[in-house]
């Protein structure tokens, strides 16, 4: 990531010290509501918010979401969440992984963006279902895990508008298109 420039006076300097900050910020956000207190961390739609968040930032604006503050992120989850340590670390770094692969197709479109999220989403809830039953020796809830894959995935747009309204700053310094 590259430093912000010096402040002219404008306060442009600091605008771009916070859209540089803003991707790990909304990552932070995220996982605080994916490991609320009390709440169960593996089959929830909150749980998936700093896949969104991931997969969002990988595809919209490459390179100023780090995947070491991912693979970071995934750990904290881990530990916060008392679960297998490297259990969201991997998923995770498999979400950013599966949105860089995307990004040149769904960058075009927005139908091709969402395209992208479902079936990102798709293959990590079969992941994280599968892992769980290898962890408990119990079968696969595939049914839940498919419909929090949904209900997150309906969740999408909304943050996707939200965080594209916030990263306009950050799209401009980068020059890509919004």
């Amino acid at each position: 990531m590259n430093a912000p420039a010096a402040d002219n006076g404008n306060g442009q300097g600091l605008v771009q010290l916070a859209a540089g900050l803003l991707p790990a910020l909304s990552l932070a956000l995220a996982l605080i509501v994916a490991v609320q207190p009390g709440g169960t961390v593996m089959f929830s739609a909150a749980a998936l918010a700093p896949l969104l968040v991931v997969h969002y930032w990988t595809i919209s604006v490459p390179s100023v979401l780090p995947i070491g503050v991912v693979f970071a992120a995934g750990l904290l989850t881990d530990a916060l969440s008392q679960g297998p340590l490297g259990f969201w670390a991997l998923l995770y770094v498999a979400s950013y992984e599966l949105a860089a692969r995307a990004a040149p197709f769904a960058r075009i479109a927005v139908w091709r963006h969402m395209a992208a999220l479902v079936a990102s989403l798709l293959l990590l809830t079969l992941l994280q279902a599968l892992i769980v039953a290898l962890y408990t020796w119990q079968a696969p809830q595939f049914q839940e895990a498919s419909f929090v894959a949904l209900c997150a995935a309906l969740t999408y747009p909304a943050l996707m508008v939200m965080l594209s309204l916030l990263a306009h700053p950050l799209i401009a310094a980068k020059g890509l298109a919004p």
